[in-house]
């Protein structure tokens, strides 16, 4: 039995995304040859997002070091609000006793907190244990570079950690033994800044299903507000990437309100990764620019996991939505496709998404980003001629054991590999 330390600063009871790769392959590690312990912070770190619910898909047996972040209460004085710098020296100091002590055969950074990969050199030049990174979104990217992209978020800010993200991209992969991407765009791109790492092993993976999550979700589904049915749920961010998608979506149900006197609602939810109440909706200016105010309803407040699979699982129809960085890959994605509800999916063809919803499921209503072909699709799902999905994610190794067992033979791969 291979031992594998996984380094995840967010991690149960907090909720955030990039905890959920490894949260739903831990149960199946060990039925694929690894022994798994864990190195994350304690919740306090991320006190506004947590979710108990989550400790229960955890294995009862799983060792779990915790460490204390400082506050960012003291760290944002300096500029370091981010917890992956925050947490640093505290995993720093843990993680060197683990692997002092329990020799893992290899470390596996499952995170966006980058700056904690800074220690899988560390610990690979003092202890020779070799190290994985899981690359969930870019840390350096050229999204506001290219012709038509929006403004920057930020000012000064953004530059400022564009800077800090090119210094901190090599040094997180320099030593690395292999990288696993949920997008195939990550480590192309990765290969033309880092001619160095092409040669390296590498597994592009997308995020997985949980089928104990969809058996909870199913249990208990919410449904959403009375209103106009069908009712059309989307959870999960909404940013400006995403205007397109948006925009042509509003007119269109606009438009068919002006038409025949009825248009189905669309209801979003956790729109914003921010705290409830410490946010503002994004669509009401945008459904009031097109003609959909009433029709379209936001809680802009961060829900958690588990509520936002519920939410998905009492609406009538899903919607899926697409970015202008056609390289973004939604975490929930498979899993929207997997509660097989009726599902329209307004994304750019050509794009990850695109490809990732025609290569894992069957009867999505796949729509061109312009009003008409908007209006037909929902016409349609009035109707009822949107059928439900049909996805079997064993079928496409997409449940939780396939996608262990797949990172299982990953992991071995690099730990052998020259």
């Amino acid at each position: 039995m291979y031992r594998l330390l996984a380094v995840s600063p967010h991690f149960p009871p907090v909720n955030a995304p990039d905890s959920h790769r490894l949260r739903i392959s831990l149960p199946h590690y060990k039925d694929s040859g690894w022994e798994p312990r864990v190195l994350a912070c304690l919740p306090d770190a991320d006190s506004q997002n947590l979710e108990p619910e989550l400790l229960a898909t955890l294995p009862a047996d799983l060792p779990v070091n915790r460490v204390r972040a400082w506050s960012p209460r003291l760290t944002r004085r300096v500029g370091l609000g981010h917890l992956g710098w925050r947490a640093l020296s505290a995993l720093a100091r843990t993680g060197d006793r683990i692997v002092e002590q329990w020799r893992p055969d290899l470390v596996f950074f499952s995170t966006t907190q980058f700056p904690a990969m800074l220690l899988g050199a560390r610990w690979k030049r003092r202890f020779g244990v070799p190290y994985v990174v899981d690359w969930q979104d870019p840390l350096v990217s050229d999204f506001y570079d290219r012709p038509g992209a929006p403004p920057p978020p930020g000012g000064w800010k953004y530059r400022v950690a564009r800077r800090v993200a090119a210094w901190l991209e090599p040094r997180c992969l320099r030593e690395s033994a292999g990288l696993l991407s949920v997008s195939p765009a990550y480590p192309e791109a990765l290969a033309k800044r880092c001619p160095w790492f092409a040669a390296r092993p590498a597994l592009v993976l997308p995020f997985g299903v949980s089928t104990g999550d969809l058996v909870r979700a199913r249990a208990e589904p919410l449904a959403p507000p009375p209103g106009e049915r069908p009712a059309i749920v989307y959870t999960g961010r909404l940013g400006g990437d995403m205007t397109e998608a948006l925009t042509g979506l509003f007119r269109a149900v606009g438009r068919m309100r002006e038409e025949t006197g009825r248009a189905p609602h669309l209801h979003f939810f956790g729109s914003s990764y921010a705290a409830p109440g410490t946010t503002r909706p994004v669509t009401p200016p945008l459904a009031a620019a097109t003609g959909a105010t009433g029709l379209v309803h936001e809680t802009a407040g961060r829900i958690g996991y588990l509520e936002s699979l519920r939410r998905l699982a009492g609406a009538d129809a899903l919607l899926l939505l697409g970015s202008a960085d056609r390289t973004y890959a939604p975490s929930k994605l498979h899993t929207v496709l997997a509660l097989e509800k009726p599902t329209l999916a307004f994304v750019p063809p050509h794009s990850v998404v695109y490809d990732a919803i025609l290569d894992a499921a069957a009867g999505v209503r796949m729509v061109e980003l312009n009003e008409q072909a908007a209006v037909s699709a929902l016409q349609a799902l009035v109707r009822g001629e949107v059928p439900p999905v049909r996805f079997n994610p064993s079928a496409h190794r997409l449940d939780g054991a396939s996608l262990a067992r797949l990172q299982a033979d990953f992991f071995r791969r690099c730990i052998s590999a020259p």
